[in-house]
């Protein structure tokens, strides 16, 4: 499944036509983070499934990729080795377990810019948005407790 929503836009916002794509299979992830940046002007994207939004990925070409670690029936790390396989250079916010250590996959050689828990709230996720698209495209990974 995958679906386009151009949120309101909003000249002014930290966002706006920013292009963020997200790979979630839990509803409430991909309202969380839409509400995250829907008053921003971005251009909001979602996979529910990743065969389906791996290849839209490729289409949208999006200025972020969220991706949700949980995805029943797929493996997180092959899932990211296939998107960074096809476009190395994407930014990607990596929603982690929460109470599950980074280390559980080594996002760094992954190509993940940013992570944070899944379980994050709007603030903390907008925060993380804003942070990803403004780093350099060199892979990097810092503590959420850095974003505030």
């Amino acid at each position: 499944m995958f679906m386009e929503d151009v949120l309101p836009s909003k000249k002014n916002g930290a966002l706006h036509g920013k292009k963020i794509f997200v790979i979630s299979a839990d509803p409430s992830i991909v309202q969380a983070v839409k509400d995250s940046v829907a008053s921003h002007g971005a251009v909001f994207f979602f996979g529910m499934t990743p065969p389906d939004a791996i290849g839209n990925v490729l289409a949208k070409n999006p200025d972020l990729i969220v991706y949700d670690e949980f995805m029943p029936a797929f493996n997180g790390s092959t899932v990211l080795s296939l998107l960074k396989q096809k476009r190395p250079k994407d930014k990607i916010l990596y929603l982690t377990r929460t109470g599950v250590p980074l280390r559980s996959i080594d996002v760094t050689a992954q190509g993940v810019s940013f992570s944070i828990p899944r379980d994050s709230n709007t603030p903390q996720i907008y925060n993380a948005v804003k942070h990803c698209l403004a780093i350099a495209s060199v892979p990097r990974v810092e503590s959420p407790a850095n974003v505030n």
